[in-house]
């Protein structure tokens, strides 16, 4: 289940909101991926988990999952 998670989080970096997050989510991968780059390059981890949440559940919703 845990490389699901990672899968997902890595998608919406890469695709959500038309892949706002694409280019830095490159770099945050090249520089090893700490709490602090996270908060860099992406932004605050809290914001960044709501809306990592909302766009997983969009996508069950969109291939009727629960």
């Amino acid at each position: 289940m845990r490389c699901l998670h990672w899968w997902i989080l890595v998608h919406f970096l890469f695709h959500n909101n038309n892949g706002f997050y694409r280019s830095n989510c490159l770099e945050l991968i090249r520089l090893g991926g700490t709490v602090d780059q996270i908060e860099r390059l992406i932004g605050p981890v809290d914001r960044v988990e709501k809306e990592w949440y909302a766009y997983t559940k969009s996508l069950k919703a969109e291939y009727g999952l629960r």
